[in-house]
């Protein structure tokens, strides 16, 4: 049986760098990344690049955030940005859906959220 370190297992989704730099912050942070914490995210980053996101990205949204893991959720917000924002619109399977129109001209007057998906706007 063979067993991978916890860089290794990250690197199958993501570069050696970014995979070094995530597990340098999580030792810094006195948090060191686990076998099983490294299988977890992994499959966080396979879902996110499946979903046409960036691995490298995510793992250095995480630090940036102080976060010790990644969600796709947690992604998907900051890189649609509505990192910091309350979120104007609906959510279907986990993932936010386009934004109701209406939510986002009542979100754009009170001076709350971001519209997304308008272009030009």
């Amino acid at each position: 049986m063979s067993f991978e370190t916890p860089a290794e297992i990250l690197e199958h989704e993501a570069s050696a760098a970014a995979v070094r730099g995530f597990i340098a912050w999580r030792k810094l942070t006195k948090k060191p990344l686990t076998e099983r914490a490294a299988v977890r995210v992994a499959t966080t980053l396979r879902d996110i690049t499946g979903a046409g996101g960036d691995a490298d990205e995510a793992l250095d949204l995480a630090q940036e955030h102080g976060w010790q893991t990644i969600k796709a959720d947690w992604y998907w917000r900051i890189k649609n940005g509505n990192g910091n924002q309350r979120t104007i619109g609906t959510i279907a399977n986990g993932r936010s859906d386009r934004p109701d129109p209406a939510l986002e001209q009542i979100a754009r007057l009170a001076g709350i959220g971001r519209a997304s998906g308008h272009g030009g706007d």
